[in-house]
């Protein structure tokens, strides 16, 4: 899910106009959030609080790039194994 909302922040992507692109980064940290709940005491509470800051990174960046949100969505991928399977 949280993919999903990046990807589809990247999909959305305008230069000009970034607001919708920053709806969906809202709701993928929302969605990091409720992850980060029930996170507490795992491995990958770490590497959620990371991928926490770089979402908010690119939600406050007012020159976002595509290229940018690309390399966002890959990493949060690399965090499943079996989907960083099929993307690469």
């Amino acid at each position: 899910m949280i993919a999903n909302e990046i990807n589809r922040a990247k999909n959305v992507f305008n230069p000009d106009d970034q607001k919708e692109a920053n709806l969906c980064l809202e709701r993928a940290l929302e969605l990091v959030f409720l992850k980060i709940d029930n996170l507490k005491k795992s491995s990958y509470l770490k590497e959620f609080l990371r991928l926490k800051e770089f979402i908010a990174e690119q939600y406050i960046n007012k020159k976002k790039k595509r290229k940018d949100l690309e390399q966002l969505f890959k990493a949060t991928i690399s965090l499943d194994g079996e989907a960083f399977k099929t993307e690469n």
